[in-house]
């Protein structure tokens, strides 16, 4: 309690003894006692507060009659309010109510009591009785000014003026649960009078009857008006022009003992109910089972056992389903703050809609005409202080809505689980060709992702916001789902601990890469591969790779050339899909950045067709890793907490990332969308990956693709990247005898560092000589002798 807070309690109390001493001194008044009693020579004895209580009594009787003992009320009452609601404001005002509602009532007991016109009676009429001398004084002012008529009025408008100083925001409340309390009640009497009306006439015709089918309707009670929200509290937005957001709107809720509600609103005004999108009970483990029925594809492979079997959902962790998130009167209590504090602001919003997810709860406010969403969106931090919350997150507006989204943190978290998502998505997922199941968005449905439909995914964030654990679920999603002849993965792991779970799975292509070197020689190999499935695909003459995993081995060769047996022998008559999944990619950015950002971009542009997809994770979200072009080649992406407004323009070309609270919290871009989805990420334990891998290593190791090994093997020397320039650099080498570089940038139009490159990986293989200054190197070679060793490689 502050010093100002503290004064205003002591002011309380003071009003209180106040107001206690002149009730018990009213109420144990003499009436025979007048006002110019001696009562310092002790002629009152009677009065419970001694002389000066009698004293007090005597004088205010005289002067206000029976309006005083309601004073001396209404400052008790005030005390009360004072020292139990020290924030309550505008008492001033509130002391002006009290005072015209104090005349008023003195001129109407006076007219009520006594005749205005005659002044002789002032001391009889003002004896303890009606409105005392001073409503006498007034009301014959009042009848010698305006007249009887005039004097009603003016107490009318007083009377009114009055009550709504002295209540405030209370009187409209009083004034709606009038309004719904005789609303049904009107409405009954007007078809009563409308059916009057009509059967006027008939009933001078015709013989007296009532038909039972014509009886009045029962009065429909309303149960909320639009001034107020769906807390309770009084505002002055109007309902929105949609209809069905109106039928979704909440109810309104009851008023906290701090805010100014009055008791009507408490007793008539219903409870919300709190929407929830997703409400399910959690099936048994036959019900999970039968749902991962819809995400199976072919069974078997090549090298593989025809009953490959993809692992049974028991292996996976079952968590306490809805074991986080606040309750209703929590939703409730930080609904009615929301409000209150916009109301502090000058922002008058009503809560219309409310949705409960795991981590957060979306309040969906709507504005009073005129007023701005930027100053809306400029109060995030003081709504947060407000709801002492650690971060709120405004969406202004909602998309497709006349709405704004205010979102804020439960108290307690609820953990989302793989198995949980697998079993309530079901059918729905069932033509996702590679399903990834990511968590739960803001109203708690299961988010999931076809990463076929992407087709490639970018995933940021700062170190420990839950990047690495989605990255599992990811993976994990793909092997409960998806066996290695559908899905074939190629693991890049810079920390050599994130991946190394994995090292046995049977949808491996290729050990798990922690050598950046030979990571960027396997995203090149994959260019590679991605333009042989193109001149396959062409030779069909299909599409994509599910028309061509469609056609079957006959109609296969059937398309193809008869005459060229080399092409038909290396056909695959079955195109397993191959993700390529980097847990550091700005790792291997700093290792290889031009040779992995041509691999990226070219994957990223061409590769979905062929079933080649990406999913590249960094902890470093700069534009340096995640490049202009690399960016707008990966339209998905998912961003996790980050540590400022410019981290998420990186990766989202937009804030927010930085207002969200970690721990797997996540904002995901959708492909060809630009509404962002937040969602609570899955959760998955080593356990359970462990569970996994064991179940699919015992139908048969890693049979990793020897292709990969030769390429890497044969690319370079020295460990060198392959550059597409060299045997035509090698050649004019040779031809003119001159190892030079400039003469390279000449020939071939290239910058000078990839021309030293090229001269230096030529003295690695042993075709020019030594460098020698400024002077060309010698040739060591002939362009027969190059050929012909060229030939034999």
């Amino acid at each position: 309690m502050d010093g100002k807070q503290r004064t205003r309690f002591i002011v309380g109390l003071v009003m209180i003894a106040l107001g206690a001493f002149l009730l018990t001194s009213l109420f144990t008044h003499d009436p025979t006692e007048g006002p110019f009693a001696d009562f310092l020579a002790g002629e009152t004895d009677g009065n419970a507060c001694g002389p000066a209580g009698a004293w007090v009594s005597a004088h205010m009787l005289v002067l206000l009659g029976w309006t005083a003992h309601a004073l001396a009320a209404a400052v008790t009452l005030g005390g009360v309010l004072v020292a139990l609601r020290p924030r309550m404001s505008g008492w001033g005002m509130r002391g002006i109510g009290l005072a015209l509602l104090v005349a008023t009532g003195i001129v109407v007991l006076a007219i009520l009591n006594a005749s205005a016109e005659s002044t002789a009676s002032v001391y009889q009429a003002g004896g303890g009785r009606a409105g005392g001398m001073l409503g006498v004084l007034l009301t014959t002012a009042l009848y010698r000014g305006v007249g009887s008529s005039g004097t009603l009025i003016l107490c009318g408008l007083s009377c009114a003026i009055g009550a709504f100083l002295l209540a405030g925001a209370e009187l409209t409340a009083f004034v709606n649960w009038l309004l719904r309390a005789t609303g049904g009640a009107a409405q009954a009497v007007l078809r009563i009078l409308s059916f009057a009306r009509r059967a006027g006439p008939r009933a001078a015709r015709e013989p007296k009857k009532v038909p039972a089918e014509r009886a009045p309707k029962p009065p429909v009670r309303v149960a909320s008006r639009p001034d107020e929200d769906a807390f309770g509290v009084p505002a002055a937005a109007p309902e929105p022009a949609d209809s069905k957001e109106s039928a979704d709107s909440l109810e309104s809720a009851d008023p906290d003992e701090g805010e100014e509600e009055t008791q009507f609103a408490e007793e008539l005004i219903p409870e919300p109910a709190v929407i929830t999108r997703h409400t399910r009970t959690p099936p048994d483990i036959e019900e999970e089972e039968e749902a991962l029925e819809f995400f199976n594809g072919p069974e078997g492979g090549e090298g593989m056992a025809p009953e490959f079997r993809i692992p049974p959902v028991g292996l996976l962790d079952e968590l306490e389903s809805g074991s986080g998130g606040d309750d209703e009167s929590e939703i409730r209590e930080k609904g009615r703050i929301l409000a209150r504090t916009l109301g502090e602001f000058r922002v008058e919003a009503r809560v219309v809609t409310v949705m409960r997810g795991p981590v957060i709860t979306m309040y969906e406010l709507a504005l009073a005409p005129g007023t701005k969403v930027s100053k809306v969106e400029s109060l995030a931090d003081d709504l947060a202080i407000a709801l002492k919350a650690p971060n709120v997150r405004i969406v202004a507006p909602l998309p497709g809505r006349n709405t704004v989204g205010i979102e804020v943190p439960n108290t307690e978290r609820e953990v989302v689980g793989v198995r949980e998502l697998m079993a309530e998505v079901g059918k729905k997922a069932q033509n996702h060709a590679i399903p990834l199941f990511l968590g739960k968005d803001t109203a708690g449905t299961p988010l999931v992702l076809d990463l076929a439909r992407c087709p490639h995914l970018l995933v940021a964030g700062a170190t420990g916001a839950g990047k690495s654990v989605a990255m599992n679920a990811m993976i994990l999603s793909i092997l409960m789902t998806r066996t290695p002849a559908e899905v074939q993965l190629l693991l890049i792991d810079p920390k050599s601990v994130e991946f190394s779970l994995y090292a046995r799975l049977p949808h491996l292509m290729c050990p798990v890469l922690s050598d950046m070197k030979k990571a960027a020689s396997v995203l090149k190999w994959a260019c590679k591969k991605m333009d042989e499935r193109y001149s396959i695909l062409a030779a069909v003459g299909v599409r994509d790779l599910k028309s061509y995993n469609a056609l079957g081995k006959e109609e296969i060769l059937r398309r193809l050339d008869p005459d060229e047996d080399a092409v038909i022998d290396d056909v695959p008559f079955y195109m397993s899909h191959i993700v390529i999944i980097v847990d550091e990619f700005g790792e291997l950015m700093m290792v290889a950045a031009k040779e992995v950002e041509k691999s990226v971009i070219r994957l990223s542009q061409k590769a979905r067709a062929v079933g080649i997809h990406l999913i590249c994770a960094t902890q470093r979200p700069s534009i340096d890793v995640i490049t202009g072009l690399i960016k707008s080649n990966l339209p998905a992406r998912i961003a996790f907490q980050v540590a400022s407004m410019v981290d998420s323009r990186t990766i989202l070309d937009r804030n927010g990332a930085e207002r969200l609270l970690g721990r797997g919290d996540m904002l995901l871009l959708p492909p060809g969308s630009s509404r962002l989805v937040r969602a609570q990420g899955s959760f998955v334990s080593e356990e359970e990956i462990e569970r996994v891998v064991e179940f699919l290593e015992a139908q048969g190791g890693p049979q990793f693709k020897a292709e990969i090994r030769d390429y890497h093997a044969a690319e370079g020397v020295s460990g060198e990247f392959e550059d597409d320039l060299y045997d035509e650099a090698v050649r004019v080498v040779v031809e003119t005898q001159r190892g030079s570089v400039s003469l390279l940038q000449r020939r071939l139009a290239i910058g000078y560092s990839r021309a030293a490159r090229l001269v230096d990986m030529m003295a690695d293989a042993g075709i020019v000589g030594p460098h020698t200054g400024s002077q060309a190197r010698r040739v060591l070679m002939t362009l027969e002798q190059w050929e012909a060793a060229h030939s034999a490689s």
